[in-house]
This record gives structure tokens, C-alpha cells and sequence, in this order.
């Protein structure tokens, strides 16, 4: 290979280094898709800043769990070759007052975040990945010339041309965990008589009973009719977590932002939402204030990225590792859509489960997301839903590794059991239509517009269905 072609390979090379650093730069929300992938040999022919940006994305990743444009720009100086601002004019005013550089540099890196958006993170690795290694090729290639001169044979040159490759990363790459580890983890505990445990759990206790918790990357679907209650079920499960410390998504396609506040609010405090708190007694009032700054303080946050599924699912593994969420909830399924996608309802919705289950497996977190049971359902004498009843998405119950069909006699009109004992006031359950080590279960719980779902009050320590402060009240819907 003569050396113009050699040096085209590598004009090649610098140019997808650079379009990786800049991609690197924008989305570090999906930096976790190549991660391990770009070994410190992949850099080293680089003579460029970009590989000091690279480098500085992936340390602070490794250290922190993310990274942003900003926190890059701030970590390096004016000394990266290629991204120094014209601007920036290094003499002593630069040495002591470094900020003014860092300042620069976090507007030209905000700058390169924003370049060849047209091209996602993975595509750009791809590219760099496929220009490293032809251009890696071109040495191997050189180096086999000399082998040859010297004397080598043909299999003693094959080997050690592979040996190179694996030196400089041009191998087979292998991310996912083969399960062995974290098996090891649980059974060692179970032998040790130790609870082996996971944060986020079902915040009725009725339902830990049954499932002590979510486990990482299971796919759980929740399904009811349509004005039964599915978001206040995810609420719940939502605010449970971040009292908990557990920070939370919740992918709102239904409700308004503030909607979803007042709920929180109401469930918190206990009371329903007034027009007019103004006759409270003071004490009362700072109540109030005081389970709203709660509110506001607690690890949730409600986002409406549009209904494209894609949107979606971008939206959940930014907040993942941005944020380091461990649940997200989806509310609700059949509100979704591919715009790229033409064929009938029943297949969409199937890509889409098919989708949601893959993205928990990826992200290593349970996704919850709500679903519609058929109306036909109406026509049943008990008005009871079944696994195989969520409306147009059969896949749903395949893909799932848990299925919870909450149920209200008192919003579909059952007032009686069938052997005639009439339902308690607010009375409703859980049917665990699919679980992984439950079978088939219920659970009984209670159910109003304030708190939504809660478990059964003990005798001892019974409360009516919501409290207000000072004067009773309805709820305010």
C-alpha cells in the first residue's frame, strides 16, 4: 500500500475521532450503548484534542454515572489541540483568572454538542469504529511485509496478525453479562439465610406479601378500564418510591403537569385540594405549605416527551443516566405510537411491547407501564378483567414478566360479591394475573379519589377514606 493511500486512511480515521468526541458531547445520555467499547489503543494514533475529549467523557462517566458538555469543558483547558476558542488568548491573565477560559471552552463544547445531530452516538461509533480499523489494518499490513522479509512463515504471520488485532481492539465485543455474578450474589445470600433484596417494591403492603420487589429490568404491566384509577396506581407507586429515596420517571401521555402535582399533593398530605384555604387556622395553612415543598423536593419527575415511541423510550435511558432513575412508569400504552410504522393497531402496540421489554432488559430497571382492559369486559356479571382482556395487545401479557389487574366493584357497579356479600365502602383489590414466582394471586387494598390506593386500615389504627384539615370536604374534581 503506497503512502498517499495510507495517509487518506488516516485523514479518515481523525475525521471519525472527531465525529465521535462531538457525538460523545450530545448525547451522553446514551454513552451507557458504547460503553467498555472504545479501548485507550483505539486513541493512540490520534495526535488531536478530540481524544483528550473522548477520554475525559468516559472518566467522568466511570467516576460519576454521567457526564455533559459542560462538566467535560470544565475538566480540560485551553491546552486541548483542535477546540482552544480563537478568542481565548493564553497569557497571564488567563493563567490566573482560568475561568475565563473555561467559560469559553463550555460555549464552544455546547457548540459541539450541538453538530451532526442528524447522526446518533451509536452510528458515529460505528463509523469511528470501522475507520480505526481499516486504518489499523494498513500497519498490520506493513508489518506483514517485514515478517515476510524476514522469514516468517504463513501461519506464523497469521498469528501474529491477530495478535495485533486484539492489541489495538479490533475483536468480537461481548457486553452483556452472562447472569453469573448476580445469581452467585442471591444464592450465597439464601445460603447465609440472608433476605436478598431490591429497592423498589409494590407500595401496598397487602402486595409485598406477594411481591417483597420489582426486580431490575422486569417488564410490568398494568391494566384496567379506562377512568378506573391506572394513574392513580402509578402515582402511588411513584411517590412510595422517592419517599424512599428512590428516584423516579413518569412518562405522562394522559394527565396535565399539574394534574399530576395535585395528585401527589393530595395522596401526601392526606386532604383534598380546596379553592380556598384562606379560613385555616395558621397552623393548618403552614401544613400545607410545608407537604408541598415535600412534594417538590422528592425525586420525581413528569415528563410528556410525545407520544412516538422512540421519544419515549429516549426519554427513559436519558433519565437513567442522567439521573440514575430505578423506576419508570409509562402512562399508558395504547396512547402510543410509531409514526414510522403503517399496519393495524393490534401490530404497533405489539412492536411497542416488544420495545419496552427489550429497553428495561437494556437499562437494568423495572418499567411499569399502564394499559387499557376492553370495554367488553362491562358485559361479564362481575365486570372482572382478565390477563388476555388489555385491548388490542395480546403481546402484552407474553412480554411481561408481571401483570396487575386492579379492580373497583364500586366504579363498574358491583356492589356485592356472588356469594351476595355486599363489597366495604372503597373496597378493591389487586389480581396478580402473571408473576414470575407468584402465579396467580389478589390482594385486597381500599381505594378513594385523595389517597388513591391504600392498604386495609388496621383496627387499630383506622382512619376514614380522606382527611381535610379544618372543614370536610368532597373532593374538589
Amino acid at each position: 500500500m503506497n503512502a498517499e493511500a495510507t495517509q487518506t486512511l488516516f485523514q479518515q480515521y481523525q475525521t471519525a475521532i472527531e465525529l465521535l468526541a462531538k457525538r460523545m458531547l450530545g448525547e451522553p445520555f446514551n454513552f451507557h450503548r458504547i460503553q467498555g467499547r472504545i479501548r485507550p489503543e483505539m486513541l493512540a494514533p490520534s495526535l488531536q484534542g478530540w481524544a483528550k475529549i473522548i477520554n475525559e467523557c468516559i472518566a467522568q462517566f466511570e467516576r460519576n454515572g454521567a457526564y455533559s458538555a459542560a462538566t467535560v469543558a470544565a475538566a480540560l483547558d485551553h491546552s486541548v489541540v483542535g477546540v482552544k476558542p480563537d478568542n481565548v488568548v493564553v497569557n497571564d491573565a488567563t493563567a490566573y483568572f482560568p475561568d475565563i477560559v473555561a467559560r469559553n471552552l463550555i460555549g464552544v463544547f455546547h457548540g459541539y454538542a450541538m453538530e451532526h445531530s442528524e447522526m446518533d452516538l451509536v452510528t458515529a461509533y460505528t463509523y469511528f469504529y470501522d475507520a480505526y480499523g481499516r486504518y489499523s489494518e494498513t500497519q498490520i499490513m506493513l508489518h506483514q511485509v517485514n515478517w515476510l522479509l524476514d522469514g516468517h512463515s504463513a501461519m506464523e504471520m497469521l498469528n501474529r496478525a491477530e495478535s495485533m488485532r486484539r492489541e489495538r481492539g479490533i475483536s468480537a465485543f461481548v457486553k452483556a453479562s452472562d447472569g453469573k455474578p448476580e445469581f452467585e450474589s442471591e444464592l450465597f445470600a439464601a445460603i447465609d439465610g440472608l433476605s436478598f433484596d431490591y429497592p423498589v417494591k409494590p407500595f401496598l403492603k397487602s402486595m409485598r406479601n406477594k411481591i417483597p420487589y420489582y426486580e431490575p429490568s422486569d417488564y410490568i404491566i398494568l391494566a384496567m378500564l379506562s377512568g378506573g384509577g391506572k394513574s392513580y396506581h402509578a402515582l402511588n407507586q411513584i411517590l412510595y418510591c422517592a419517599l424512599s429515596g428512590i428516584p423516579s420517571t413518569y412518562i405522562n401521555l394522559e394527565n396535565s403537569p399539574k394534574n399530576v402535582q395535585k395528585r401527589l399533593w393530595q395522596m401526601y398530605s392526606g386532604q383534598a385540594f380546596r379553592r380556598d384555604f384562606s379560613h385555616y387556622r395558621p397552623d393548618e395553612l403552614e401544613k400545607i405549605r410545608a407537604d408541598w415543598e415535600m412534594i417538590k423536593s422528592l425525586p420525581i419527575r413528569s415528563i410528556n416527551p410525545g407520544n412516538s415511541f422512540s421519544d419515549v423510550a429516549g426519554c427513559i435511558r436519558e433519565e437513567r443516566y442522567e439521573r440514575g432513575i430505578q423506576l419508570a412508569v409509562v402512562d399508558y400504552a395504547q396512547l402510543m405510537d410509531i409514526p414510522s410504522i403503517r399496519g393495524a393497531r393490534h401490530e404497533i402496540l405489539a412492536r411497542i411491547s416488544a420495545g419496552f421489554r427489550a429497553l428495561s432488559l437494556e437499562l437494568n430497571i423495572p418499567i411499569m407501564v399502564l394499559a387499557q382492559v376492553k370495554q367488553e369486559v362491562m358485559n361479564r356479571p362481575d365486570k372482572r378483567a382478565g390477563m388476555y382482556d388489555i385491548a388490542d395487545a395480546k403481546n402484552f401479557t407474553q412480554d411481561a414478566t408481571t401483570i396487575i389487574l386492579p379492580y373497583r366493584p364500586e366504579y363498574v357497579q358491583v356492589m356485592s360479591r356472588e356469594d351476595g356479600t355486599p363489597y366495604e365502602k372503597g373496597y378493591a383489590d389487586n389480581f396478580i394475573a402473571k408473576g414470575r414466582e407468584t402465579g396467580r394471586d389478589a390482594s385486597e387494598c381500599r381505594f378513594n379519589h385523595i389517597l388513591g390506593f391504600y392498604d386495609v386500615p388496621e383496627p387499630e389504627n383506622d382512619f376514614p377514606d380522606f382527611v381535610t384539615q379544618g372543614n370536610r370536604s368532597e373532593p374538589d374534581f
